[in-house]
């Protein structure tokens, strides 16, 4: 008989092995939530508030909230799911079923009432909290879970977390109900960071009777039906809010849902904006227009630490600025799309040929870069500069450091690839916000200065950006940012992005070393296996250059010192089901 690990049983047990389950509901007016800690505030802190305040948290208002970019869509299986990209607007929603505690490194249990693993982390039980319903009053049950798990891996979708369930999961037959409270999930590959995925967007179920209402798939009013609901998922959701109006390029506003799991809900209504800059978000919190504000950029989170009328909560992401490497990836070609590598091409399959499909000419742009001097340039000395695949910041950091600025070494790479037949060429593509733009200035200089001959371009759009890289394929170098995150998904990222069969490969890396590696660091069960795992993850980086990192970025939640009980789970997502204003 196989043995068992409890969460949610025992306190000792459940300490021991790092899930905590929290308490829900309220008691004499103090916030007792899953995982909300106290209600406190602080000027700074990594998880939840460092300075507490003995105020009972206060009922009514509202907040304006000013994300870092405007979502996808609100339907878990469009949106990204991450504190930049509508991770913390959907946990409004639908909640989650764990929660990450970055202050204790432990996962909690939010819709959850236990989970359970076997000894080899290769299969995991699911009991949810009976009595929980969906604001359309139905169910919040196994068969819920089931169907929504069933559902990122059934269907094609642009989640994020798709590749994830992909690779650890595998398929929809290893997600069994056992009763109507419990469901069982048989791992492909075993992970002992499995309540990570239910923290994050295969956790934030959805009711079902809302999905099937969309109707057949292949039906031709099905894209209208899904594109509406995934802009107003009225009903679909057992958190603590409900979706009020959608209104693109300007707000989502949301007001409070009375039937919330966890208890009472102190703020009327939230409205979430998109400022499409940091910077005006450091400027909103002092003028009063914004209450809370999602920072990434060096310079803003440097100013809004040193108001003294702002907190925040921190979160430190490895790979936060990085370039991507293309090396050459496989295109389905179609009546010559996707362009223009596609066109007058054959339909079928393609093989691309980037610049940067030789191993040489990554190794000299590794060596070209340098982080120091990119942070002086574009971030006015105020980042963290850093090439390694993890730095000091990460709390598993398995001391591997980056390739050495070398332009000397650089140059010697470069002309070996041209002996052996490169062009010396390199096209690098950034978009047109001023921080990109600089960076993409000080690329110019560095590559230049390496022998390289470029072609830089910083002039398009975000959305543009992402197009050419995602879809085009037709890139050398990519201003990009990967998020790995302190805690259990930073595996998953690595999964997510560099797994061979990725299906969100950007660039097209394959090694069997390499997946070999992810699989060892999924099954690893304690700090120092995963540091293990990680050592070997960062060697094989620096040996094979996929993508280079030029530095580790804070994202940064802020907000005004009257704002209360904000609080931090993973990716940088934040929950706010007992926030509250000191009036």
């Amino acid at each position: 008989m196989s043995t068992k690990r409890s969460w949610g049983r025992a306190a000792a047990l459940l300490l021991a092995l790092g899930l905590v389950a929290a308490a829900c509901g309220d008691d004499g007016g103090s916030a007792k939530s899953s995982g909300s800690g106290t209600g406190t505030t602080g000027k700074t802190g990594s998880g939840s508030a460092a300075v507490t305040t003995t105020a009972a948290p206060q009922k009514g208002g509202s907040i304006t909230v000013a994300m870092f970019s405007e979502t996808r869509g609100l339907d878990p299986t469009i949106g990204s799911g991450s504190g930049t990209a509508g991770g913390t607007e959907m946990i409004a929603l639908y909640d989650t079923i764990t929660r990450w505690n970055p202050d204790t490194r432990k996962y909690e249990l939010r819709t959850a009432d236990t989970l359970t693993s076997s000894a080899d982390s290769g299969e995991w039980t699911l009991k949810l909290k009976a009595g929980i319903k969906f604001r359309d009053g139905t169910a919040y049950d196994a068969d819920a879970v089931k169907f929504n798990i069933d559902r990122y891996l059934s269907t094609v979708n642009t989640s994020t977390s798709r590749s994830w369930l992909v690779y650890v999961v595998g398929d929809a037959k290893n997600v069994t109900v056992v009763d109507p409270l419990t469901v069982k999930f048989t791992l492909k590959v075993p992970f002992a960071g499995f309540p990570s995925f239910l923290a994050h967007t295969p956790g934030m179920i959805l009711s079902p009777a809302k999905i099937k209402a969309l109707g057949d798939p292949t039906a031709a009013d099905y894209k209208a039906k899904a594109d509406a609901f995934n802009l107003k998922p009225e009903g679909a959701g057992a958190g603590p809010f409900e979706i009020v109006q959608w209104t693109k390029g300007e707000s989502i506003v949301m007001k409070k849902s009375p039937t919330f799991y966890g208890g009472e809900v102190y703020l009327d209504e939230i409205k979430f904006v998109n400022l499409n800059s940091s910077d005006k978000g450091v400027d909103g919190l002092k003028t009063g227009t914004v209450n809370v504000a999602f920072l990434r950029t060096p310079p803003s989170v440097f100013n809004s630490k040193a108001d003294k009328t702002l907190g925040g909560l921190d979160s430190f992401i490895q790979g936060g600025g990085m370039m991507l490497m293309n090396q050459g990836v496989k295109l389905t070609c179609a009546a010559g799309k996707p362009e223009p590598l596609c066109v007058g091409k054959p339909d079928g399959a393609l093989s691309t040929t980037p610049n940067t499909a030789d191993a040489k000419v990554r190794a000299a742009v590794a060596a070209a870069l340098d982080p120091a001097v990119i942070n002086t340039r574009v971030n006015d000395g105020k980042g963290l500069p850093n090439n390694a695949l993890f730095d000091s910041n990460f709390s598993l950091n398995p001391g591997v450091a980056g390739v050495k600025p070398d332009a000397v070494a650089a140059k010697k790479f470069l002309d070996e690839a041209k002996a052996a037949g490169a062009s010396g060429k390199i096209r690098v593509a950034c978009t047109n916000q001023p921080e990109r733009v600089a960076l993409a200035q000080i690329l110019d200089t560095q590559l230049k200065a390496a022998g390289f001959e470029t072609a830089v371009r910083a002039d398009i759009d975000t959305a543009t950006q992402i197009t050419e890289i995602t879809s085009k394929r037709d890139f050398d170098l990519g201003c990009w940012g990967m998020s790995i995150p302190n805690d259990d998904t930073a595996i998953l990222a690595l999964v997510q992005n560099f797994w061979s069969a990725s299906p969100t490969n950007r660039v097209g890396y394959s090694s069997p070393a390499w997946d070999a590696a992810l699989n060892v660091a999924l099954g690893a069960k304690d700090d120092a296996a995963k540091k293990a795992a990680y050592k070997t993850l960062a060697e094989l980086w620096n040996k094979d250059v996929p993508s280079v990192i030029f530095e580790t970025v804070i994202e940064r939640v802020a907000f005004q010192n009257k704002v209360q009980g904000v609080y931090l789970t993973e990716s940088s997502m934040f929950f706010l089901d007992k926030a509250w204003l000191q009036k």
